[in-house]
C-alpha cells in the first residue's frame, strides 16, 4: 500500500474516532435548541467549564439571573403563558377542571390561585444561594418542564427543549419579570398621610404612588423593626390599640423589582384621653345624728386609675374607693353645698355639686335590753338578749371589751375568747331618733384541765440512775407545773424531769404520785410503784492524783497531772471554775480571757461497784499572764520654729486592754487617751530635745520609744495679713477683692475657695457659682522668703436668688358646661423647680402648671383670680386674670341612623349616620358590655374567630350639661368563617407492592382544628394528622382519580383531586 493510501486510511480512522467521541455532545447541542444530555448523574458543569467562551458566558449569566428569580421559576412551574405587570399570570392549565385555565394573582408574598399558594425556589440545599447544578435545574428539571410531578432535582431523561414563546418572551412580552437590575429606581413615597383616632383605634390612610411598578408599602416602628406590609391595592392601616397608645410609624414604598424608597413618611400620634364619666350622686337629706354614706362612682373608657376628690369640710372621704361617710350630730343641722369629682392621670375630670340637707329631729329613748345571757365552749362565748318593752328598738350598739360594733339588728353576738379570758359586753338599745339605753355582763371562759401522759410503774437496780420524763398537754396552752410526793430523787417542776441516783440503802418498793397542774386550779395525777432491786457491790477507792501542773499561752491554760499509786484510776472528775467535767485523759485545756483566772480541782474515779472517788483532790488557781502593749514606731522629727508639730502615739494590745499614753516631754501636750501629741513651737524653742513616749496598760505592761526632736530657726520676714476683703456678684459669679497689709512685702497670696487651694499675685479673684451656691474664701499673704502671714481673712457669700418669670396668661372665656383648660409656665434663671398655685376654682397641677376647671350649670359669671409661680427660695411671679363663664342652652340630639357593619380577618367595622335635628357632638357606645365615647361615625373592633360583636350607639350633644338621645340603635354581628387553605398535593405514582405515603395539610386563618378525609377506595387517612397510607399490591396496577379534603368544623371545606398511578 502506497504512502498516499496509508495517509487516507489514517485520516479516515482518526475522523471516525473523533465522531464517536463527539456524538453525545453533538446530540445534546445539535439535536435542537438547548437539548438535554441523556443519562444519569450528569455533571452539568463539565460542559460549562470546557467552553468558557464569551458567547457561552453571556448565556450562562442570563440563565443564572433567571434561576435566582423565584417569580419566574413559579411562572414556569404553573405553566404560565403570559404575564400582566399588575401581578397576574395567565396559564394553559385547568387544574380544577372548571372549564377555564388557571389565573394566578400576586398577594405581596406568594402567587395565589384558589386555595393554592406557590413561590418556587431552586435553592434545593437551603443554603440561601442558587448556584452550581441548581442553576441548571432552571431548564433541566422535570417539575418546571411539566413532564411529571416528581420534585426530585436529578437530571431528566429524554430530550426536552424550550422555545421563545415559553422562556424568552417575544417583542411584546418579557416573562423574566421582577429581576434585579431591570429597574433600580425606587417608587415615589406615599402622599396625603392622614390619621383618624377613636376608642381605641388608629386609622392611618394615605394616597399610594402612581408608579406602574409600585408593589407594596412597608410600615416600620420608630426603632426600625417592621410592623407589617400593605399591598398596593390598599391605602389604609387600621389598628386596635390600648388607651393612650403612642404611635410612631414610618412608611417606605417598594416596587416589583424590590427597590425600596427609604424616605419614610411618618404617622405619629397619641390616642387622646377619655375623661371620666361621673355616676350621678344627687342631693341628699339626713336627720342630725344619723350617718350619711354614699359611693362616688365613675367610669373611664381608658380604664385609667381614678382619684376621687371633694371640698367637703365634714365627714371622711376615701379618695381611692370614692366612699364618703359622715356621722352627723345635733350640731350639724343646716345646708351644705359641696362638689365631688373624679380625676384620671391625664387631666380628665368629672364633677358634680351636691346639696346635703341635715335636719334636726326628736329623740326617743328605747327601753333597756332584757334577759342578757351567755353560754360558752372552747374558746367562745355566745351572748343573747331580748328587746325591752316601751319605745321601738331599731338596732343595737355593742361595746365588747371596749371595742364598738354599731347598728346590728341581731339579738345575739358570738365572741372568740382566749383561754381564761374575760369577755365584757354592754348592749345599748338604739332608736333611730338618736336615743340609747344599755345592759352589761362580764363572763370568763372556763378552764381546761391538763391531760397527763401515762408514766407506768418503774424498776431500777440499786446504784443506778432512775430517770422519768413527766409530760402533759393543756388545751389552753397554760404553763404547767409538775409535782410529786416522792421522798427521794429530784423533780424539775418546770420541765417534768425526775432523777434519782439510787444506792444500796434504797432497796425496796415505793408508792408515789406524780401530777401536773395549771395556774387555774386544773390538775392531773398518776400514782406509780417504783421498785429498787439490790445487787452485790465491790468498791475500790482510787489514789489521789499527783503532779498537777500548768502551761499557758495567749488566751489558754493547759493543766496536766498523773494518776496516784494504788488502786486503778478509771477516769477523773474535775471542776473548772465551778463547772463539773469527766475525762479519762490526765490533761485539760481551757480558753481563758485576758487576765482571767482558772481554778481547777481534780478527783480520781474508780468504776467498781457503784463507783468511788479518791479520798481527796488536787487543786490549782492560775491567772493568765499579761501581754505588754506593742507601740508603733514614731521616729525622730524635725520642725521649723513657729510651726505646729503633730503626731500620734499608737499601740496594739493582744489583750485588748485600754492603752494610756505617756511622755517626759517638757513641751507640747499629749492626750493620754488618744495618743495625739501637739506642740506649737515658737522662735524660742530652737534646739534639740530627747524625750520618750510610751504606751501602758493597766497590768504593768509598757512599751516606749525615745525620740530626738529638732526645732530649726524659721525664715523671716513674715508678711502682714491681707485687709479690706470685699465682694461683688452677678448671675452666676462672685468677684473678691482685697489689699495687702501694712508691713513686710507681700509677694503673692495663698487662698482656698470652698476648700480648694490656689495662689495668685493679683488682689482679685472671680469665681463661677451655681444657683444658690455658697462661696467660702480664706486668704493669707505670702513672702518669697517662705513666710506666710500669721493670720488669715475669710468671707462666706451665697449667690442671690433669681425670681421666676411667669409667661403671660391673659383673660379667659368659657361656655358653661365646658372645661376651661390652659397651662401656665414660668422660666427661672436658676433652673429651680417651679411650683404653681392659684386661688381659682378647678384644679391646678402644682408641678406641670396644667389648670383645668370643668364648669357646670350655675357657674356662669365673671371671676377674678391670680395665678403665680414660685421657687423654693422665696421668689414669686404672679398674674391676675379675669375668667368669664357664659351660659349655654341644652339640646337633645336625635338617635343615630343607618347602623351597618362590614368585616374581614379579624375585625368588624360599624358605621352609622347622625339623625336629623339638633347637632350630634359625639356618640356613647357599648360594645360587648364595655362603654366608649367617640366623635366618629364608625367603630372598628378586633374579633376572634367565629366571635360575636354587640354594639349599642347613643347620640350625645355637648350643650349645657350634655344630653343623650332618647333611644339608641343596636346591632349583633357574628364574624364570618374563614375556609381552610389546603397545601397542594399533586398527582402521585408508586411501584406495585410498595407503600404510598403522603400528608394532606391545610392552614386555617381561624386556627380551627382540621379534619382530613378522602374519596380514595384504597388505603386510609388519619383524620387528625392528614397522613394517608396505602400498601399497594400487584393487583392494584392502574390509575385512580381521588379527592382529598380538609374541613374546619364550621362548614368550610378545601379539596384537591389527584391521580394516583400504580405501575
Amino acid at each position: 500500500m502506497d504512502a498516499k493510501n496509508k495517509l487516507l486510511i489514517i485520516m479516515l480512522f482518526t475522523s471516525l474516532l473523533g465522531l464517536l467521541f463527539q456524538t453525545p455532545l453533538m446530540q445534546a447541542v445539535g439535536g435542537g435548541q438547548h437539548r438535554f444530555i441523556n443519562g444519569n448523574n450528569v455533571d452539568c458543569l463539565s460542559c460549562h467549564r470546557n467552553y468558557p467562551d464569551a458567547a457561552h458566558q453571556v448565556g450562562l449569566t442570563g440563565h443564572q439571573i433567571a434561576a435566582e428569580n423565584r417569580n419566574y421559576t413559579t411562572y414556569l412551574e404553573i405553566g404560565g403563558t403570559s404575564y400582566d405587570p399588575a401581578g397576574i399570570i395567565y396559564t394553559n392549565i385547568d387544574s380544577d377542571f372548571n372549564g377555564a385555565n388557571d389565573v394566578w394573582s400576586w398577594s405581596g408574598y406568594m402567587w395565589i390561585y384558589g386555595n393554592q399558594a406557590k413561590l418556587y425556589n431552586l435553592d434545593f440545599n437551603d443554603d440561601g444561594v442558587v448556584s452550581g447544578s441548581e442553576t441548571c435545574k432552571l431548564c433541566h428539571n422535570k417539575e418546571l418542564m411539566r413532564t411529571s410531578v416528581e420534585k426530585s432535582p436529578e437530571h431528566t431523561f429524554g430530550q426536552r427543549s424550550c422555545n421563545d414563546a415559553r422562556c424568552h418572551g417575544n417583542s411584546n412580552e418579557d416573562y423574566r419579570f421582577f429581576k434585579t437590575g431591570y429597574n433600580t429606581i425606587p417608587p415615589a413615597s406615599i402622599s396625603n398621610p392622614a390619621i383618624i383616632t377613636g376608642n381605641f383605634y388608629i386609622n392611618n390612610t394615605w394616597t399610594n404612588p402612581s408608579d406602574n411598578d409600585f408593589n407594596y408599602t412597608i410600615f416600620k416602628y420608630g426603632n426600625g423593626s417592621t410592623l407589617t406590609t400593605v399591598n398596593s391595592s390598599i391605602n389604609y392601616l387600621n389598628s386596635t390599640l390600648s388607651p393612650h397608645y403612642v404611635q410612631n410609624l414610618s412608611a417606605e414604598t417598594v416596587d416589583i423589582y424590590d427597590n425600596i424608597n427609604k424616605t419614610g413618611i411618618w404617622f405619629n400620634i397619641t390616642l387622646p384621653n377619655n375623661p371620666p364619666l361621673f355616676g350621678q350622686i344627687g342631693n341628699r337629706n339626713v336627720t342630725a345624728g344619723n350617718i350619711i354614706q354614699f359611693n362616688i362612682t365613675a367610669i373611664d373608657a381608658d380604664n385609667d386609675n381614678l382619684t376621687y376628690g371633694t371640698n367637703a369640710t365634714k365627714g371622711i372621704f376615701d379618695t381611692v374607693s370614692g366612699n364618703y361617710t359622715w356621722q352627723t350630730n345635733s350640731n350639724d343641722s343646716g345646708e351644705y353645698v359641696w362638689y365631688f369629682n373624679a380625676m384620671d392621670n391625664y387631666g380628665g375630670v368629672a364633677t358634680e355639686t351636691v346639696l346635703i340637707m341635715v335636719s334636726s329631729h326628736s329623740v326617743y329613748i328605747p327601753p333597756i335590753p332584757a334577759n342578757l345571757r351567755a353560754i360558752q365552749g372552747n374558746f367562745w362565748i355566745n351572748y343573747t338578749w331580748e328587746p325591752g318593752n316601751g319605745n321601738i328598738t331599731d338596732s343595737y350598739n355593742l361595746s365588747l371589751n371596749g371595742n364598738w360594733s354599731n347598728g346590728t339588728l341581731l339579738t345575739y353576738h358570738n365572741d372568740t375568747v382566749a383561754p381564761h379570758g374575760w369577755s365584757n359586753i354592754t348592749v345599748w338599745a338604739y332608736n333611730n331618733s338618736g336615743g340609747m339605753n344599755s345592759i352589761s355582763q362580764e363572763t370568763q371562759v372556763l378552764n381546761n384541765l391538763p391531760v397527763l401522759s401515762p408514766i407506768g410503774n418503774r424498776n431500777v437496780t440499786a446504784g443506778s440512775l432512775l430517770l422519768i420524763n413527766i409530760t402533759a398537754i393543756d388545751a389552753d396552752n397554760d404553763t404547767l407545773i409538775y409535782g410529786t410526793n416522792a421522798s427521794k430523787g429530784i423533780l424539775n417542776s418546770s420541765t417534768g424531769e425526775y432523777s434519782w441516783t439510787t444506792n444500796s440503802s434504797d432497796v425496796g418498793t415505793y408508792t408515789w404520785y406524780f401530777n401536773t397542774s395549771d395556774n387555774y386550779g386544773g390538775i392531773a395525777t398518776e400514782t406509780i410503784t417504783v421498785t429498787v432491786s439490790a445487787q452485790p457491790v465491790f468498791e475500790y477507792i482510787p489514789p489521789v492524783p499527783v503532779n498537777l501542773a500548768s502551761t499557758q499561752g495567749n488566751s489558754w491554760i493547759k493543766y496536766t497531772w498523773a494518776p496516784g499509786t494504788g488502786n486503778m484510776t478509771d477516769s477523773y472528775n474535775i471542776t473548772v471554775n465551778g463547772a463539773p467535767y469527766n475525762t479519762s485523759t490526765p490533761s485539760r485545756n481551757d480558753t481563758v480571757g485576758p487576765h482571767g483566772w482558772s481554778n481547777i480541782t481534780v478527783y480520781a474515779y474508780n468504776n467498781s461497784g457503784i463507783g468511788s472517788l479518791s479520798s481527796t483532790s488536787l487543786s490549782q488557781n492560775t491567772q493568765l499572764s499579761n501581754n505588754n502593749p506593742v507601740q508603733s514606731s514614731i521616729g525622730n522629727r524635725t520642725i521649723t520654729a513657729g510651726a505646729i508639730l503633730n503626731f500620734n502615739v499608737s499601740a496594739s494590745d493582744a489583750d485588748s486592754d485600754p492603752i494610756t499614753y505617756g511622755t517626759n516631754a517638757s513641751k507640747g501636750i499629749l492626750n493620754r487617751s488618744t495618743g495625739e501629741y501637739s506642740w506649737s513651737t515658737s522662735s524660742s524653742d530652737v534646739g534639740s530635745y530627747t524625750w520618750y513616749f510610751n504606751s501602758s496598760d493597766n497590768y504593768d505592761g509598757i512599751d516606749n520609744e525615745t525620740l530626738k526632736l529638732t526645732v530649726d530657726p524659721a525664715p523671716l520676714p513674715i508678711p502682714p495679713t491681707p485687709i479690706n476683703l470685699a465682694s461683688i456678684q452677678g448671675n452666676f459669679w462672685i468677684e473678691y477683692t482685697w489689699e495687702p497689709g501694712i508691713g513686710n512685702i507681700t509677694d503673692s497670696y495663698n487662698f482656698s475657695i470652698n476648700g480648694v487651694p490656689h495662689t495668685t499675685t493679683l488682689p482679685v479673684r472671680n469665681d463661677t457659682i451655681g444657683p444658690h451656691g455658697w462661696s467660702n474664701i480664706t486668704l493669707r499673704a505670702y513672702n518669697n522668703s517662705g513666710g506666710l502671714s500669721q493670720n488669715s481673712i475669710s468671707r462666706s457669700i451665697q449667690v442671690q436668688n433669681n425670681d421666676p418669670v411667669l409667661a403671660s396668661i391673659g383673660n379667659k372665656n368659657v361656655v358653661e358646661g365646658s372645661t376651661l383648660q390652659f397651662t401656665i409656665s414660668a422660666s427661672d434663671a436658676d433652673s429651680d423647680p417651679i411650683t404653681y398655685s392659684t386661688d381659682a376654682r378647678g384644679n391646678l397641677n402644682p408641678n406641670t402648671g396644667v389648670y383645668s376647671w370643668p364648669t357646670s350649670a350655675g357657674d356662669a359669671g365673671v371671676y377674678t383670680w391670680y395665678f403665680n409661680s414660685s421657687d423654693n427660695y422665696g421668689g414669686t411671679g404672679t398674674e391676675t386674670i379675669t375668667v368669664t363663664v357664659t351660659e349655654v342652652p341644652t339640646y337633645t340630639p336625635p338617635p343615630p341612623t343607618a347602623l351597618s357593619a362590614t368585616q374581614d380577618n379579624f375585625w368588624i367595622k360599624y358605621t352609622w349616620e347622625p339623625g336629623i335635628g339638633n347637632i350630634t357632638d359625639s356618640y356613647n357606645l357599648t360594645v360587648n358590655g364595655l362603654q366608649y365615647t367617640t366623635s366618629l361615625t364608625s367603630r372598628n373592633d378586633s374579633i376572634g374567630p367565629h366571635g360575636w360583636s354587640n354594639i349599642t350607639v347613643y347620640a350625645y350633644n355637648n350643650s349645657g350639661s350634655g344630653r343623650l338621645s332618647p333611644t339608641a340603635v343596636t346591632r349583633n354581628t357574628q364574624k364570618d368563617n374563614n375556609a381552610p387553605v389546603q397545601d397542594p398535593i399533586g398527582s402521585k405514582s408508586v411501584n406495585a407492592s410498595e407503600q404510598l405515603t403522603f400528608t394532606v395539610h391545610a392552614q386555617d386563618a381561624d386556627s380551627d382544628i382540621m379534619t382530613y378525609s378522602t374519596s380514595a377506595t384504597n388505603g386510609s387517612i388519619d383524620p387528625s394528622s392528614g397522613v394517608y397510607t396505602w400498601m399497594t399490591s400487584a393487583s392494584d396496577i392502574g390509575t385512580y382519580e381521588w379527592s382529598f379534603s380538609s374541613s374546619d368544623g364550621f362548614g368550610a371545606v378545601a379539596s384537591e383531586t389527584i391521580f394516583v398511578t400504580v405501575q
